[in-house]
């Protein structure tokens, strides 16, 4: 009785002291931060920090000399941004792996900021306003930094509260040449007119059936320019034309027998060449050996495609009933078991054909054959009458017409030599 009392007390003990202890609590860095000018003095002023972790955030006010301790989780990537009235930083300033440097009892950050300043631009050519122009401003100073803002129908827009410094803008539009201009924030607000030129570029298309190996030259096929022009191909399946640069633009070609394709095409600020390829509509065509097919016999059929090439595995029958598969070849034994008309049909990867034939009873040949030898029979008789006809005219009576012709001939020769 007594050890069982102490297992339990042992026990008891066991669970308080896992109660008590816990989950063990994440390490933390305490990080001394200063906002600092661009001169790398204190600001003197109250900032708001907004501190970013993988797994959380915190936001703290500096006190007025610009500075604040902040605990964040150690070895995390952390980062730290800021708001305020006149100050204001492009991207965040990140630490990695946050830790305590040997010998520190805290992680000492300076938190470099700007004066805030905005850029209002104006994009035209040749002094009028163009709307719907990208702009993309890059700080040379972080790689990182990108802001994109749009011209309205002014041509007008603004980069707002940037750091004061040098950025470089480009520019982008359907049409128009991308310009690349340096623009200076050095106020709380400047004004910037950037001009900028429409331009076109040659392209070219070459449209080719790519069923071949060596694919081949489509010639008379149109290719549409959507929303531009209507093209039809040279006998070398050539055509080209003057596009807008930096344009994407979908091409459509098409031609009768030839399936419709639709390809995107991006233009540049430089002349540019482009494969169109298309193909035959697919199609089948069966044909039989035999001219005269009777019933209870068969036939060698052939099954081709729209390029008159061989089918294999094409399923082939009469009237719907398969009977058979296509060889490497194409062919395949077809068989009739009734006369009358019927249909060899063909089938494959969801084309189908046929091919109507008439199949004949052999006694109905038979007949046939009886007529065409009387026919025969009668058709020699009448040469025979014929031959003996000729006969009956005489030997040597067109010996004798051929030689009244030429004494003839000659008379009319003699005539006019004397003459």
């Amino acid at each position: 009785m007594n050890r069982l009392l102490v297992l339990v007390l042992c026990l008891g003990l066991a669970t308080l002291a896992v109660v008590a202890v816990g989950p063990a609590a994440a390490d933390e860095v305490t990080v001394d931060v200063t906002v600092v000018d661009q001169d790398g003095d204190p600001i003197n002023e109250r900032v708001t920090l907004i501190v970013e972790w993988e797994d959380g955030s915190t936001e703290q006010e500096t006190s007025a000399s610009g500075s604040a301790l902040v605990d964040v989780p150690e070895g995390q990537d952390v980062e730290f941004s800021i708001e305020h009235d006149e100050y204001v930083r492009n991207v965040p300033y990140v630490v990695e792996d946050a830790t305590v440097p040997e010998g520190e009892s805290r992680l000492p950050v300076d938190l470099d900021v700007s004066l805030a300043g905005t850029a209002d631009i104006t994009v035209e050519d040749d002094g009028s306003p163009v709307e719907g122009v990208e702009l993309t401003a890059t700080d040379p100073q972080e790689d990182r930094f990108e802001e994109v803002v749009e011209t309205d129908e002014n041509g007008e827009a603004s980069l707002e509260r940037l750091e004061q410094r040098n950025y470089t803008i480009t520019t982008a539009k359907e049409g128009y040449l991308n310009k690349e201009e340096t623009i200076v924030i050095d106020d709380e607000t400047v004004s910037e007119t950037i001009e900028i030129e429409s331009g076109e570029v040659r392209v070219d298309f070459l449209v080719q059936d790519d069923h071949f190996e060596t694919p081949e030259p489509v010639a008379d096929a149109t290719v549409e320019v959507v929303g531009d022009s209507t093209l039809t191909t040279r006998s070398d399946g050539t055509r080209g034309i003057d596009l807008d640069v930096n344009t994407e633009y979908d091409v459509e070609v098409s031609k009768d027998g030839y399936d419709t394709v639709t390809e995107s095409i991006s233009v540049g600020e430089e002349d540019a060449a482009f494969n169109l390829s298309i193909q035959r509509t697919p199609s089948l065509t069966v044909t039989a050996l035999a001219d005269e097919i009777v019933a209870g016999q068969s036939t060698l059929v052939t099954v081709t495609n729209v390029y008159d090439e061989p089918v294999s595995n094409a399923t082939v029958g009469v009237n719907g009933d398969d009977q058979a598969e296509t060889d490497a070849d194409g062919t395949a034994i077809v068989s009739f078991d009734t006369p009358g008309e019927q249909n060899i049909t063909a089938s494959i990867d969801g084309l189908d054909t046929e091919l109507p034939v008439q199949v004949y009873d052999v006694s109905d040949l038979g007949e046939e054959t009886d007529d065409t030898d009387e026919t025969d029979e009668a058709d020699e008789t009448d040469d025979a009458d014929e031959t003996d006809d000729a006969d009956d005219d005489g030997p040597g009576f067109g010996a004798l017409l051929v030689i009244g012709a030429v004494l003839g001939a000659a008379a009319v020769a003699l005539s006019q030599r004397r003459d």
